[in-house]
């Protein structure tokens, strides 16, 4: 798929996220200058989007850049769960292969000094098989970048006329955003042992992610319209529709919406990205 390599500086005083098709970015508060935000967006979509850009969203200025093939469409690699990163410390992109993909545990740049700024409950994901850590000159045309969010912000939809809300509870680290009807949500708390967290009510169903501190415990799952879950690639102590001790429940009984609860023992950070509809 072709891909055009654009900056983007945000000119307002609060956060501002891009969303739209196959896109999803998210600006730091005043980040211009050196902390512009290097990522990129299919030609097709730019161009069909870019008169959007000035008339909805003016305090964000686009520079762009060359075009590109990313490979996505081409490549035959699933996406393969390796874990989170903490990308406070502006780390390396790992050594990986084509469709390994991290989850940002903690926000900050990923390829170093110089990397792409992430947020927390975004996604790292290799294109290209054998490719060696590096910064983001050495390696970073290799990765695709899925942004997350964590609230506080103004989200604006590209898909459909007009923005959208983000709801940010006063108990947790929230974002809510629709893109043609597929809502993502996420969830970054401490939850202290035997409390609970809601997951959205769907009418569909859904997918997501949950991770615990320092990679303790992780799974991803799936849920039916009626609550009931199923987990793939989890850890020893997930459980899934069970209120089991020293354990993390998705679903302490089948119901809409899915009840999350802490039973390790002690409380815990947790992390939970979510899409559903």
């Amino acid at each position: 798929m072709l891909v055009t390599n654009i900056t983007l500086e945000n000119y307002r005083d609060g956060s501002v996220q891009l969303i739209g098709e196959r896109f999803n970015i998210v600006l730091p508060a005043h980040s211009i200058g050196d902390d512009a935000v290097e990522s990129s967006m299919p030609s097709a979509v730019l161009a069909s989007n870019i008169a959007r850009f000035a008339t909805e969203v003016p305090y964000v200025a686009i520079t762009i850049g060359s075009e590109e093939d990313d490979g996505i469409e081409s490549a035959n690699a699933s996406l393969v769960y390796r874990g989170v990163i903490d990308c406070s410390a502006n780390p390396d992109y790992p050594a990986a292969d084509a469709g390994h993909t991290y989850i940002v545990s903690v926000g900050g740049k990923i390829g170093g000094a110089d990397g792409t700024v992430v947020v927390a409950g975004g996604m790292v994901i290799c294109r290209t098989d054998a490719t060696a850590s590096g910064d983001q000159e050495t390696v970073g045309g290799r990765w695709s970048i899925v942004h997350g969010g964590s609230g506080g912000g103004e989200a604006v939809d590209l898909s459909s006329p007009g923005p959208i809300g983000v709801t940010t509870p006063d108990y947790g680290a929230f974002s809510l955003m629709s893109v043609n009807g597929l809502k993502q949500w996420g969830y970054a708390d401490e939850v202290a042992d035997d409390a609970t967290f809601n997951l959205p009510t769907m009418t569909v169903g859904g997918f997501g992610n949950i991770f615990v501190e320092g990679n303790e415990e992780q799974a991803q799952f799936t849920v039916d319209e009626s609550g009931n879950v199923s987990l793939q690639n989890f850890s020893d102590h997930v459980v899934a529709n069970a209120n089991t001790d020293g354990s993390i429940c998705i679903g302490s009984g089948i119901s809409n919406p899915v009840v999350i609860k802490n039973r390790l023992g002690a409380g815990k950070n947790i992390i939970v990205s979510f899409c559903y509809k």
